[in-house]
Parts: C-alpha cells; sequence; structure tokens
C-alpha cells in the first residue's frame, strides 16, 4: 500500500474516474458524480492555495482518499474544507486517521484555524469518529426527493396558472440566453446573490462574485434546458436549475432555487420547481433530490410539492486547529 503526492494524483483524469468509483463504493444508495465532474471541481474550482488531495491505494486500487482546499466560496476563506473517503472493507485501520494527519500537516503554517466536512449523518460510528477527532456539528442539512414517477398535486399546476394570470412568465435557460445574449449571465448572477444573502445556514452568507459564478456555469453536466426562470416584464424573478449527476444519471439535484426579494410566498419558487420537475420527467430522470439547511424554508415548499425525505448530512467544524 502507498500513498500519491498532490500534485501526482490532482493532474489525472484516472485518478477522478477512480475517486468516484471509491465513493460510490463508501455510499452506494446515494446519486454520485463522473470523475470528469469532481475533475473539473478540482481543476477549475477549487483553486484557492494551499491545497491537497491525497490517495492511498493497495494493489493500483484507490481505497482511500481526501481532499482540502480554502473555501472557495469565501473571500477570504476561513476554513479549510475537506472530504475523506474510505472503501468500506479497509474502514478500522487507521487510513482515516492517517489521511487526517496529513491534511493537518499540511496546513501547519496556516492562519485558517478551522477544518470543516460533510458528513452522512445516521451511522453512529462514522458520527464518532469525527466527534473523537475534536469536529462538532454547526448545521444540518436535510436531503429529500422527488420521485418522478408519481403526479404532481393538481393544486400546484393551478397556482401556475395563477403565476401566469399575474403577467409572469415560465422559460428555460436556453431560451433566457436567446432572448438576452449578452446579460443572461449577469441577470441570472444579480438574483443569485441576493438569494444567497437571504439563505439561512451554519456560516453567515458571502455571495460569490460574478467571475466565479461564470466558472460555474462550466460544469460538465449544466444543460440550461433543465434550469427554469420567472420572468416579469423581462426580469428575473425567481429561478431553479437542476444538474443530473453524470454517475447517477437517472437522478437530478436542484442546484439552488431564489426569488426576488418582495417577491417571496407568491408561488414563484413553486411555478419554477413544477416546470423544472416537468421538464425532468419529459427528459427520462427518475429522481430530483434537494437539499436545504433545517431552518430554510424552501424545505417545507418541497415537502409540500410531495419531496420526501431521503437522510440528513452533517456540517462539522473543528475549531481547534489547522495546524
Amino acid at each position: 500500500m502507498g500513498e500519491l503526492q498532490p500534485d501526482a494524483i490532482a493532474q489525472s483524469l484516472e485518478a477522478f474516474e477512480q475517486l468516484a468509483e471509491l465513493q460510490q463504493s463508501c455510499n452506494p444508495t446515494l446519486p454520485q458524480m463522473s470523475g470528469k465532474e469532481l475533475h473539473w471541481g478540482w481543476t477549475r474550482h477549487a483553486q484557492h492555495e494551499p491545497r491537497g488531495l491525497w490517495g492511498m491505494y493497495d494493489q493500483g486500487r484507490l481505497i482511500a482518499a481526501a481532499s482540502a482546499c480554502p473555501q472557495w466560496w469565501r473571500t477570504p476563506a476561513e476554513s479549510v474544507v475537506m472530504t475523506l473517503d474510505v472503501h468500506p472493507h479497509w474502514r478500522g485501520r487507521g487510513l482515516g486517521s492517517t489521511l487526517i494527519r496529513h491534511i493537518e500537516h499540511h496546513y501547519r503554517d496556516s492562519a485558517m484555524r478551522k477544518i470543516a466536512t460533510m458528513v452522512a449523518h445516521g451511522e453512529q460510528d462514522d458520527d464518532a469518529f469525527w466527534l473523537r477527532r475534536g469536529f462538532r456539528i454547526q448545521g444540518r442539512f436535510h436531503q429529500s426527493g422527488f420521485d418522478l414517477s408519481k403526479p404532481l398535486d393538481e393544486v400546484h399546476r393551478l397556482r401556475n396558472k395563477q403565476i401566469h394570470e399575474d403577467g409572469f412568465e415560465i422559460i428555460d435557460g436556453d431560451e433566457l440566453r436567446q432572448r438576452f445574449p449578452r446579460v443572461w449571465r449577469r441577470r441570472w448572477w444579480r438574483l443569485w446573490s441576493e438569494a444567497e444573502q437571504d439563505m439561512p445556514g451554519p456560516e453567515p452568507p458571502n455571495p460569490r462574485p460574478f467571475d466565479v459564478f461564470v466558472q460555474i456555469l462550466e460544469r460538465p453536466g449544466l444543460d440550461l434546458s433543465l434550469c427554469h426562470f420567472c420572468l416579469h416584464n423581462d426580469e428575473i424573478t425567481g429561478f431553479t436549475s437542476l444538474i443530473p449527476y453524470g454517475l447517477s444519471p437517472q437522478f437530478a439535484a436542484i442546484w439552488m432555487t431564489g426569488v426576488a426579494r418582495g417577491l417571496r410566498r407568491k408561488g414563484i419558487a413553486t411555478a419554477v420547481k413544477v416546470a423544472s420537475l416537468d421538464a425532468a420527467k419529459r427528459r427520462g430522470l427518475s429522481w430530483v433530490i434537494t437539499e436545504n439547511e433545517q431552518t430554510n424554508p424552501t424545505h417545507t415548499l418541497n415537502v409540500a410539492l410531495g419531496f420526501t425525505p431521503r437522510y440528513t448530512r452533517l456540517w462539522m467544524v473543528n475549531n481547534r486547529s489547522a495546524a
């Protein structure tokens, strides 16, 4: 068994394809991103330095991996964000602890004094693993899913009809780009930023700059026909977006939903989500997955639409030191 240094694994798309397979082995019931998506996230998105990515192999097979980088969505970054995956057959042998020590050593001279990670909740041993290492729960995110084989309640379609009668229009992202070829990204970003500022969570909001948002739109698998927008007088008043999982193409994730201040609780979020679910069903998808922080009112909306609980993830932070 050996270890690869960060630069070696980060240069290789094949390594990320193995990482995607490892993550699927660790969470076989959860939809997973493809190696191409993971590679894009690492090479194009998580670019803050210093960062590190480590793999542990047995006979050429990736059996454990960890990544760490400063928070790419915050300026300046306040925490190191890490992931950790250990194949089920290799747990209990100290691999995870070894990788965490690598991360701590990598950031020994960093000014950032926190390490944070997202952990699937439910396995008592997994929770205890992180708690023993000084991590504490700072947020809970509930995932729910919509089974596209089931029909939407007719009351939601009636609300969509009312939205149209009130002068609002629902279009997809392809049409948005055609109508506003020069400014569609910036208009979307303005409402996205406004929605992010009001989104509850374990950390204060910190909307991302326009150039970072544009990078996000280059994500593999992003299909504008699965993104829907509510317009009024050619202004975006609401949106939602779906992204299929590369390794689990029958699933799509709701990336984000937002509605302009002053127009919330008027059925706009429901209208764009209904349009999005209809598009996903026409595409032949089976499930639409979403995740919300436990105090986010969007969670209540999703339940009303017919989303059912799947699992909970914990945002866990070690406040002692990243050194």
